[in-house]
């Protein structure tokens, strides 16, 4: 049965050393922070099952289906390129002619700039608010963040120059005085791990010391592993606010030791933090 904090909707997986002493927070930004890319995951999905059709049309559509599901989920938060490389050696293995990972991210990304743009379209509008782009509390947390100072870094499997440039669209840039950190293209030159070790190294940091908030198991996996406390944002990109059950399994599967809904339920937030563990 899955334990409450009176009062909210943060679910307990696991107690965690308290009273917690944050010093620094590393944030994940699609799914987290920002709704700018929302249903990414179905625009990836359907350029990937069609590369798959092509590749294997006498395949069942639903086999199809759930393997290039397999492969955005086991890779969210890693560099999109991941992604593409598992669709590159999928076709691969079936004998067919196969394209170049950075060509699928081509595709996609050319598939995913016109939902992006209709929403910045409307932001400049002013038919959408800057907070209609990002999670539910996001701008809060940002500001509770920072009257703490505590320090905050930003990371993500998106492309760098995409991730500064829709941080500024939404206001938040100036939010992460640690450092933004995004894709670049080389992949080794990019790792949610290298980014942790890097922050742990530059602060002087023990695991309870840094604060990782994320919805993709990577940034959770990695954050658990150096004792970091996690915190895993289970939102339904569709419906903001909602919890997304598939989510919360994963993240709990990847070690999140708190799951959030969204990112609202500040005050209860910080009291368990800050709390003595009984």
């Amino acid at each position: 049965m899955a334990t409450y904090l009176p009062g909210s909707r943060i679910e307990v997986v696991r107690e965690i050393r308290r009273p917690a002493r944050i010093r620094v927070a590393l944030l994940d930004f699609d799914g987290t922070l920002s709704l700018i890319r929302g249903g990414w995951q179905t625009i990836m999905l359907e350029l990937m099952v069609d590369v798959l059709r092509n590749a294997a049309p006498g395949e069942p559509q639903e086999a199809l289906r759930a393997e290039a599901m397999r492969y955005i989920v086991e890779l969210t938060g890693e560099p999109t390129i991941e992604q593409m490389r598992a669709l590159s050696d999928a076709v691969a293995r079936r004998g067919a002619e196969v394209e170049s990972p950075e060509a699928y991210k081509e595709r996609y990304l050319e598939r995913l700039e016109g939902t992006i743009q209709g929403r910045v379209d409307a932001l400049e509008a002013g038919t959408l608010a800057q907070d209609d782009l990002m999670v539910p509390g996001a701008t809060g947390l940002l500001e509770e963040l920072a009257r703490r100072r505590i320090a905050c870094c930003l990371a993500s499997g998106t492309d760098h120059d995409q991730v500064v440039r829709e941080a500024g669209i939404l206001g938040i840039a100036h939010c992460f005085d640690a450092g933004v950190y995004g894709a670049v293209a080389a992949p080794s030159v990019f790792s949610k791990a290298q980014v942790l070790a890097e922050l742990r190294q530059r602060y002087g940091l023990a695991g309870p010391d840094l604060l990782v908030v994320g919805d993709g198991p990577v940034e959770i996996v990695e954050g658990e592993r150096v004792g970091a406390i996690t915190v895993g944002v289970a939102s339904d990109e569709t419906h903001p606010g909602r919890l997304d059950a598939d989510k919360r399994a994963r993240l709990i599967a990847a070690g999140a030791a708190l799951i959030v809904p969204d990112l609202t339920e500040q005050t209860q937030l910080w009291r368990y933090l800050e709390s003595p563990a009984k």
